[in-house]
């Protein structure tokens, strides 16, 4: 048994694997961290901006 977000089951799906919602939990938080410098992925910086378009709309 283990406690994950609810993100988990979209993600990582398995026959052998139930997962139930605990209704009392508390707000997990979501973190988005990358390396100072020059991006090692080309994708970084749209992923960034998307983030904080997010979470300015939040």
């Amino acid at each position: 048994m283990g406690i994950t977000t609810t993100a988990t089951p979209g993600v990582h799906t398995h026959p052998a694997i139930a997962f139930r919602p605990l209704t009392d939990a508390t707000p997990v938080p979501l973190l988005l961290a990358w390396h100072r410098g020059t991006p090692t992925h080309p994708a970084i910086p749209d992923l960034v901006r998307l983030a904080r378009r997010l979470v300015a709309e939040a």
